[in-house]
Order: C-alpha cells, then structure tokens, then sequence
C-alpha cells in the first residue's frame, strides 16, 4: 500500500516539476520578445505612465512575475487605464514557439517565431503590425 503512495508521490512531483519548468521557458520567451529592440521602440518605458507593462490574465499567463517590478499580470476587468498587453497566441512546440501579442496603447501586433537552440530561445523572426 505504501509503496503505490509513494510511487504516487513521485510521479505527482515529477510532473509539477515539468510545468514550472514549461512555464520558465513561457516567461523566458515573452521576455525576449518584448526585450527586442523593434519591440522596444514601441513600449516608450522612458515615459513615466509606461514604466510597468501589465499582462492581462488569460490562459496563456500561467507563470509567475511577482519577482519582477516593471511586468505585472492583471485580470481582464482591472486593464482600464493601464499600460497593458495581451498574450493572442502561445503556440509552443519541443524547438519552437509562435508567440502574438497586443498591445492596445499603439495599436499593434507583436508576431513572433522563436526557435530553440542549446537549450534558449533564440527570435528567428518577429513582425510588427500597425492596424
């Protein structure tokens, strides 16, 4: 009986291992792609109303900011008056990951293809959209 719990355990452990492990890798890709520089010319953090970039809840945010000051996950109600982005897409693969965003105060569609290589996540292409 003790051994099936354990056995249990394990693989219980294992397994909420591998998702934070997913969700690093999520939080690693979203940061190199809004540390881009075409992305970077869009986000003004040099304005004071742009200096926290917030991230609106969706099923796509399931890693964790709080360590970080200048990135904060809001819910959907709160956005209004925020400097926010939303996540459109996060389509990741075992070597590649399609990421879209929006953001809202320009107006603009972030499209990103990031390919894995020795273990990080490197932009093969990255597209921007002005609607």
């Amino acid at each position: 009986m003790w051994s099936k719990k354990l056995i249990l355990l394990f693989v219980i452990q294992l397994f909420s291992c591998n998702n934070q492990i997913h969700d690093f890798e999520k939080f690693d890709i979203l940061t190199k792609v809004l540390e881009n520089s075409k992305v970077q010319n869009y986000l003004h953090k040099e304005l004071p109303s742009r200096d926290t970039l917030f991230i609106i809840k969706n099923k796509f945010t399931n890693f964790d900011v709080n360590n970080y000051k200048e990135l904060k996950i809001i819910k959907k109600k709160d956005y209004k008056g925020k400097n926010y982005i939303s996540i459109e897409k996060f389509q990741q693969k075992k070597d590649s990951t399609i990421l879209i965003l929006y953001y809202k105060i320009e107006n603009i569609e972030i499209q990103s293809l990031l390919i894995k290589e020795k273990n990080d996540w490197i932009i093969e292409k990255i597209k921007i959209i002005e609607f």
